[in-house]
This record gives C-alpha cells, sequence and structure tokens, in this order.
C-alpha cells in the first residue's frame, strides 16, 4: 500500500502528493507531481519506487478522472 499525504490539486490541473510506502519491505518515501490529463509524473527525487509510484498515480487518476473530490490523504491498496 502507498499512503498518501499533502493531496494538492493545483490551478493548472496537476496534483502533488508525498508517497509513504507501507510494506514489509522499507522503502523511501518519495514526492510525486502528476498531470491526469497527460498523464506524466513528475519528481525531482531520484530514488523513487516506479512501482508504488505507479498505484499512487492510477489512485489519483481515477478519483480525478471520476470528478471526485481530492482529499488531503488517502491510501492507494491493490490485491
Amino acid at each position: 500500500m502507498v499512503k498518501l499525504r499533502n493531496i494538492t490539486m493545483h490551478e493548472d490541473g496537476t496534483v502533488s502528493m508525498d508517497c509513504h510506502v507501507i510494506d514489509r519491505i522499507k522503502r523511501p518515501d518519495f514526492f510525486l507531481h502528476f498531470n491526469p490529463k497527460t498523464r506524466e509524473i513528475y519528481s525531482d527525487m531520484t530514488d523513487i519506487d516506479y512501482y508504488y509510484a505507479g498505484h499512487a498515480v492510477l489512485h489519483i487518476y481515477f478519483l480525478v478522472k471520476d470528478g471526485i473530490k481530492l482529499p488531503k490523504e488517502s491510501t492507494a491498496a491493490w490485491v
């Protein structure tokens, strides 16, 4: 699971968030900036775990696509 914190929708339609990986193996936290329209991911960090970033981005993408107001915190989980 990825705990998303400080989820913020910006005026240009992009979304920024802090990501905290909840897993048995310790992974570093990372910051993402995502554009749901173009599906581009931006980050100034080099140690992003793209597996977990993908789940975070998909979670946000579907919330935005479905017109759901973004919460300040959320959890991206998968089975």
